[in-house]
């Protein structure tokens, strides 16, 4: 999902019914998000129209090598809900490994290039105790104890830690700032850089 915007005072949602390339059964149970729309961290996004259609799923083997969508709005940032499919981190792969590249085209066909990078703007999931990405969010959020104040003697150290760290159901959400805020933006091109990755929406905040 990919998300920006306009001179709506709330988050938009940007369509991808246009690249969507995979079902919704790509992404395994229990961590499988039902088709249409969700609610991830109080931000409504929406997935591709059809559960057989609905998410862009780009991979070196097995994906498309590159989607592009259109955007046509001016936006302050984007938010992307994604995950990756794999991952060899545990086989010695350093963090920061490229992922996907996102080229994001404006109005006066200016482009600019972010790349995807391995636990910083994205990770696996299920996601590893510690290997939760540096600059994206789990897609729930923190949340208190329901027993903080009494229960089982072998949770006592988690009470005291007075709250419990969101953790990813289906997606990671990574937030773009864009630089040019006030030049709309007309398309978004992702280009696979490998491993098996994800889009299942993006959602723009207007300016």
């Amino acid at each position: 999902m990919v998300g920006c915007l306009d001179a709506a005072p709330d988050y938009l949602s940007v369509p991808l019914a246009e690249a969507a390339n995979a079902p919704v059964g790509l992404i395994p149970d229990p961590t499988r998000p039902p088709a249409g729309s969700l609610l991830l961290r109080g931000l409504p996004f929406e997935l591709g129209p059809e559960p057989g259609r609905c998410l862009v799923h780009l991979a070196a083997d097995g994906g498309a090598r590159e989607a592009e969508l259109t955007v046509g709005l001016r936006a302050q940032h984007m938010v992307f809900a994604h995950r990756l499919l794999s991952s060899r981190i545990r086989e010695g792969d350093p963090p920061g490994r490229p992922v996907a590249r996102i080229t994001f085209t404006y109005e006066d066909g200016d482009q600019l290039v972010h790349t995807i990078r391995e636990r910083f703007e994205v990770a696996q999931i299920p996601t590893a105790w510690g290997q939760l990405p540096f600059l994206a969010l789990p897609d729930t959020a923190d949340e208190l104890p329901s027993d903080r104040w009494r229960g089982p003697y072998g949770r006592i150290g988690e009470r005291q830690t007075e709250a419990f760290q969101g953790w990813p159901r289906w997606f990671y959400l990574w937030a773009w700032r864009n630089p040019r805020p006030e030049a709309r933006i007309e398309s978004l091109l992702a280009e696979s850089l490998g491993p098996g990755y994800v889009i299942g929406s993006h959602r723009r905040r207007p300016r």
